[in-house]
């Protein structure tokens, strides 16, 4: 798999995670992938209308 197409990178020595984050849910949880990201759920609601 591709650095492209993965949820996951290294650049150089630090890891790099492609996240969907969905504020608002019933319970905070990793819920697999969602568009090749890896897809967290969160019960904190957005802030001022903004992402987490």
């Amino acid at each position: 798999m591709s650095a492209q197409n993965s949820a996951f990178s290294w650049q150089e020595d630090k890891l790099v995670l492609q996240i969907f984050l969905q504020p608002s849910t019933s319970q905070n949880e990793w819920y697999g992938r969602h568009d090749g990201r890896i897809r967290i759920r969160v019960t904190a609601p957005p802030v001022g209308n903004q992402a987490n």
